[in-house]
Order: C-alpha cells, then structure tokens, then sequence
C-alpha cells in the first residue's frame, strides 16, 4: 500500500489494489472484484501509528538521500525498496516467535479481523464492505460459524436480563 491510499485528515484508507508475486517478479493489480475496491475508516490508534511511520519514512529519505528508492511504500525496506513477499513473509514469522504468538500466515490476519468484529458484535453487512465481499452471502459463508457463538453469548445475555426482570 503506498502513502497516497491513507487520508489523515478524514482518517481513512483506500484499497484499490493488491500486490502479488507473479513468478520472480512482484506485481501490483486491480483487485477480485468491483467491491474490493473500497474506502474504509480507520481506527484513530492505527491513525496515530501510520502517523509516526510515515515520519519514519520520510526521516529514512532524508538520511539515504539519492541512494533511497522512493516508492512511496507503507511497508519497505529501510532504503524504500518494496520487500519480497516471501522475505517480508519470513520477517512477520519471526516477529510471532519473538513475542510468543501463535503461528500465522500474514493473510490470516484479514480472517482474524473479520472474526474480531462479528465477535464485537459489527453488523455483518458492515464487515462485508470492510473486507471488500461482493456479496453478503460470502461474509456469513465464510464467518457463520462466529455468529454461531455470538447467538449463544446474546441468548446468554437475554436469559440474564430476563432473570433480573423477573425477580
């Protein structure tokens, strides 16, 4: 993702394409669908982050000068070059292992996101825009089994509120 998909000011993202190894080579292109094309909020905490990375950024500029490779790149290598997926791969394995988490592939993380906000209690429709599903049906597809346990927390939920309603 380059520094342009992130709009500070209204504190959101555009998604627009995605990047890909095609043999030896990484390519960047258009998404699936028409509705992974998408424009999201963003959380202020993750805001404030990009903020301090994008002053990172442009410290590491400044400091390699002409030898800085100037992609415009969220995630780069310290001298702007764009990371080989399966370098940048290997990096978030080592960066599990060394905080003690549980083994991941980097796209579990969508997944991981996607069950974080139905467990939150996010509409459903509004977790299919944010992760860019043409149809709503592939959203509960996919995550019906996460509404399965939040049905059994909001029975749970009900049955306590009826309890004290009773008493």
């Amino acid at each position: 993702m380059s520094w342009d998909k992130i709009d500070f000011s209204s504190g959101t993202i555009t998604i627009d394409s995605s990047t890909t190894k095609a043999d030896t080579e990484t390519i960047t292109k258009a998404p699936k669908t028409e509705s992974s094309n998408r424009k999201i909020d963003a959380p202020i905490m993750l805001m404030e982050m990009l903020k301090r990375e994008r002053t990172h950024y442009l410290e590491r500029k400044m400091k390699y000068g002409k030898d800085f490779h100037d992609f415009n790149l969220v995630v780069s290598q310290p001298n702007g070059e764009p990371f080989k997926p399966d370098s940048f791969t290997q990096k978030f394995k080592r960066f599990l292992k060394l905080h003690g988490l549980k083994h991941l592939r980097v796209h579990d993380l969508r997944h991981e996101n996607a069950t974080l906000m139905l467990k939150a209690g996010v509409n459903p429709k509004v977790a299919q825009k944010r992760l860019g599903h043409a149809h709503y049906s592939t959203t509960m597809d996919i995550y019906s089994h996460v509404l399965d346990e939040v049905e059994k927390d909001a029975v749970n939920l009900l049955e306590s509120s009826l309890e004290t309603i009773m008493i």
